[in-house]
């Protein structure tokens, strides 16, 4: 196989998905991967993948099978898509996909790349983030409000001082009436930043506690602790706003907060974070683009490494 071919090697990919690889298969698929943004790629498809056979029921048909070969490569082609686009770190692609189940109908909405909005039912709004999956089955309702989520999204709950709403994620229950809050899920721990209203974050051990306005919970998948604090609540949800907005801001402050908003690792000395002042607004600009304005007023030397990560070396 050529490492530089475009065409998706949707066979491989599945192949691999389903532990079924043989050794020429596997070099064959290792080429591919070694091609700038196809490990980026192929996770966003091992999400779909994971989503669709935990809510799939039993998966061993053919029938099956095809559905979910259709749906990863349409993965690819809202990929494909997105490399077009200038402003690719601000759009988000959303998957939906509804399986058949039993006994539910379980609906399931995945952000491949940048951010997406999706409203649900009760007119709650969420916002996915990149990679991040939502989903709820068909006994949602005024009175049943449950969903599930994988990954990161901020969430602007319709208020309902009767029904309560939950999110369920790795066995972590937040609990509201209606308010708005920041849920970020990783491999070592989920973590709850809650803007305005009140929330209850209840471990899967049983124990809990209630979040004031300011304050964030985090629960220590090893550990099982959980630890209430308060916290900067506005950065944790920064990411779900429409522009971000820097006033006399210094080199580490912007790049914390573009670190953030862009979900890229942004590396500063440092002996350079207190340096310069940074006075303006981004909304929907790639990140090149803000490099190249803030090179404008500070002249500066960062270069993108191999791991993703942007590295500021210098100020001139």
């Amino acid at each position: 196989m050529n490492g530089t071919m475009k065409k998706l090697p949707t066979d491989l990919i599945i192949a691999s998905f389903r532990g079924e690889l043989t050794d020429s298969q596997n070099t064959d698929l290792q080429t591919w991967l070694s091609t700038e943004g196809n490990i980026e790629k192929y996770d966003a498809m091992r999400r779909v993948w994971d989503s669709t056979v935990a809510n799939a029921g039993e998966f061993n048909s053919q029938k099956a099978y095809g559905r979910l070969r259709r749906r990863i490569f349409n993965v690819w082609k809202a990929i494909a898509v997105a490399a077009s686009v200038a402003a690719v770190a601000a759009i988000g692609f959303t998957l939906y996909n509804i399986y058949d189940t039993d006994p539910a109908l379980v609906q399931t909405y995945t952000c491949v790349m940048g951010k997406s909005s999706v409203i649900l039912p009760d007119g709650t709004n969420v916002i996915l983030h990149k990679g991040a999956a939502l989903s709820y089955d068909n006994s949602f309702s005024k009175t049943n409000r449950t969903v599930s989520l994988d990954g990161e999204a901020y969430f602007d709950v319709a208020k309902d001082t009767e029904n309560t709403f939950t999110v369920s994620v790795d066995d972590v229950d937040v609990v509201v009436h209606g308010t708005t809050f920041n849920v970020k899920e990783t491999c070592e721990s989920v973590v709850v930043s809650l803007v305005e209203g009140s929330v209850e974050v209840i471990t899967p051990s049983g124990t809990g506690c209630l979040l004031a306005p300011g304050q964030s919970a985090t629960f220590d998948k090893d550990s099982g602790s959980l630890v209430r604090q308060k916290d900067d609540v506005l950065f944790a949800s920064c990411w779900a706003q429409d522009r971000l907005t820097f006033t006399q801001a210094s080199l580490g402050e912007v790049s914390t907060y573009l670190s953030k908003w862009y979900g890229v690792e942004i590396v500063v000395p440092e002996e350079l974070k207190s340096s310069c002042s940074y006075t303006f607004t981004i909304r929907e600009e790639p990140i090149d683009q803000i490099l190249d304005i803030m090179s404008r007023i500070n002249p500066m030397r960062y270069l993108y490494t191999n791991d993703y990560r942007i590295i500021i070396s210098e100020i001139h």
